[in-house]
């Protein structure tokens, strides 16, 4: 029996611009969240991450109404991350249409906590990593002193149902996965 395949993007975004970077630097703009989430959605992809790659450095929470507005177009799972601090966080998105919560840089307390409340279906862990398997946090520049897959089998002890595994050295250039 062979497994069914799934789309799921991951569009990573600076307020209301989409962004690219090549090895978690230099982030260019690519286009506006709204209209690729529209896209998405007329592409029928299976899911869709919609990750604010700026809002931990800025110190900005999750934006209910900007989470809102990308729910409303999104007719299909749709998981937000980016400045999820708290379980109030959590609920922020998950109360404004979001179906999933990413938690990248917070502690393992917060996925912990999160997948008791709500269920491991909605808690996927994020982890960026780069040489030596090492992980990072803050979007790729504070190594975070775990290796990425002891750091994996922690967030899963802790009730994370979905991981995102990032490798730093290739993203962003079309060198495909790091299998």
């Amino acid at each position: 029996m062979m497994l069914a395949k799934r789309i799921i993007p991951t569009l990573l975004r600076d307020g209301d611009r989409l962004v690219k970077g090549e090895t978690s630097n230099g982030w260019r703009s690519v286009g506006h969240a709204r209209q690729a989430v529209r896209i998405m959605a007329q592409r029928g992809v299976d899911e869709m991450v919609l990750l604010d790659i700026t809002a931990t450095a800025q110190n900005r929470r999750p934006d209910p109404a900007k989470i809102r507005e990308y729910a409303d177009e999104c007719f299909m799972p749709l998981t937000v991350g980016g400045g999820i601090r708290s379980i109030e966080d959590v609920k922020v998105c998950l109360d404004n249409g979001a179906d999933k919560i990413a938690i990248c840089t917070s502690s393992s307390r917060l996925i912990e906590e999160a997948a008791t409340r709500l269920g491991s279906q909605a808690v996927v862990a994020v982890i960026d990593y780069g040489k030596d398997n090492m992980a990072f946090s803050h979007c790729g520049t504070r190594m975070m002193g775990w290796p990425a897959m002891a750091l994996a089998r922690k967030y899963a002890q802790d009730g994370a149902g979905e991981i995102i595994l990032t490798s730093i050295d290739r993203e962003g250039t079309m060198a495909g996965y790091d299998i």
